[in-house]
């Protein structure tokens, strides 16, 4: 007996096989099956269409938000910026930090803005007016990241030293749940569906817990270091930039000098690491990656290269 819905099914799996080879695939439309199917080089966003320069500073991270009608971005100046993104006009600046801002998050509503200051601070920011609404004040040392979990009623923080290196907030600013542990926080994540948190310490390890009841259910440790964690939308991947331990230095300038490294895919329910992406060089500064495209199925990453 043949399958019920088998030439469905046949017909899917081969629409699914052709968006698998083509190398540039971005539409959200599922492809016809009247043609082969390749989308062209040209229709890829491969130039620049604008250049931003009103960060005074360096710019350490920039997040546009989730209806894309804004674009938040933050660094070395102190202030956060926050675009229109129909005419990329500033909305606000943000004032308040007295420390470089190396990371800033939506909420899942567009309605608030968090960065994550070197003055040991964070701030919660009211989009609707421009405000800072709430100050998290109980870390020792850098405040390195910020997480929403996906409801918006509470966000995590996580600093490199003190008591409080990861805690969870209410909106309104009560401390719901301190973590007890002793290691670095690098950068931290809430899955999509609520039911994980993933940290990345400066100690070369990722911890996973279970989000709901806060306990810990394994961790990795890996030979290099990371800079930055992403989570697939479905909850099933965390994508993790690696950088080398020992960066090499160039003897004129005396920086390290970015070296090739790779991102790395991991599945989150088996811990195994699923895909490696080469290319990207990493050394001196902080190296993001994300998934992308109509269905993420791009990763894009920074490099020290100069390139994407």
């Amino acid at each position: 007996m043949i399958p019920e819905h088998r030439l469905a099914v046949l017909l899917d799996q081969i629409k699914h096989a052709q968006i698998a080879k083509c190398l540039y695939h971005n539409p959200s439309t599922s492809p016809s099956l009247f043609s082969d199917h390749m989308c062209d080089r040209s229709q890829f966003p491969l130039r620049t269409m604008l250049e931003l320069d009103q960060n005074i500073d360096e710019v350490y991270s920039l997040e546009f938000s989730h209806d894309g009608r804004k674009l938040a971005t933050c660094g070395k100046d102190k202030d956060v910026l926050v675009y229109d993104t129909s005419s990329f006009q500033i909305l606000y600046r943000l004032m308040g930090h007295n420390g470089s801002v190396p990371y800033l998050t939506w909420s899942p509503d567009d309605s608030k803005l968090i960065s994550c200051s070197r003055d040991s601070r964070a701030k919660v920011w009211d989009m609707a007016s421009g405000q800072s609404i709430l100050t998290i004040n109980h870390h020792d040392e850098d405040v390195t990241t910020a997480s929403w979990a996906p409801d918006g009623q509470t966000f995590l923080t996580g600093s490199l030293h003190g008591p409080n290196r990861l805690c969870l907030w209410s909106v309104e600013g009560q401390m719901v749940h301190s973590w007890q542990i002793d290691y670095r926080v690098q950068d931290c994540a809430v899955s999509p569906n609520g039911q994980r948190l993933v940290v990345i310490s400066s100690e070369s390890q990722i911890f996973v817990y279970n989000f709901v009841t806060r306990e810990e259910e394994y961790s990795i440790l890996l030979k290099d270091k990371m800079t930055c964690i992403s989570i697939s939308k479905d909850s099933r991947y965390m994508l993790i930039n690696m950088a080398p331990k020992i960066k090499p230095m160039d003897k004129e300038s005396d920086k390290e000098i970015g070296v090739p490294c790779e991102v790395q895919l991991i599945d989150i329910e088996t811990a195994e690491i699923t895909r490696r992406f080469l290319g990207q060089y990493q050394g001196h500064y902080i190296i993001r990656s994300t998934f992308g495209g109509a269905d993420e199925n791009i990763v894009l990453s920074g490099s020290e290269g100069k390139k994407i």
